[in-house]
């Protein structure tokens, strides 16, 4: 893994295929060394899940097919009807993937010796800072609502344990 600091006001962070991990400054100025040390966990699950390399496996296919089946002029409107309907699919199989790397970080973070109940005040943060943003709708939005991720740690805390 390679991981990088942006110099950027923004709470985020991302993974790309290879390995590569961008956490914004902004990020890391707003929470704890357990609550970062769970958000490079959930990056790092991202990656070994290959979560993007699939994306875009499914978004190549589904252009491909959309190309062929809808390459007459006349058919444009039912096309970017089509990349309207893909893209809200998408966004439901996106969220499923932020709880898979929830999951694969609270594993993570255990066995490296932090508290996952980090996440959990992580979470409360994140939500605050939504709701400083304001958040899309549920259905426009790429990850679970912090609420729903919030009760994902909390049923792992009961089930598998919150110390190391």
């Amino acid at each position: 893994y390679r991981f990088y600091l942006i110099n950027g006001p923004e709470v985020n962070a991302l993974a790309m295929p290879g390995g590569h991990i961008f956490v914004y400054k902004g990020l890391v100025d707003k929470v704890s060394q357990e609550e970062l040390a769970f958000v490079l966990a959930h990056e790092i699950g991202h990656v070994s899940a290959r979560h993007s390399l699939k994306k875009l496996g499914a978004t190549l296919g589904f252009s491909a097919l959309a190309a062929v089946l809808l390459r007459k002029p006349d058919q444009t409107q039912a096309k970017q009807m089509a990349d309207q309907v893909y893209g809200l699919i998408s966004l439901g199989y996106s969220r499923k993937d932020e709880l898979q790397a929830d999951d694969l970080a609270f594993q993570y973070v255990k066995a490296c010796g932090y508290n996952p109940k980090a996440a959990l005040t992580l979470f409360e943060k994140l939500k605050a800072e939504n709701k400083n943003r304001g958040r899309a709708p549920f259905y426009l939005s790429s990850h679970p609502a912090p609420d729903a991720r919030i009760k994902n740690i909390e049923e792992k805390i009961k089930t598998e344990g919150g110390s190391s």
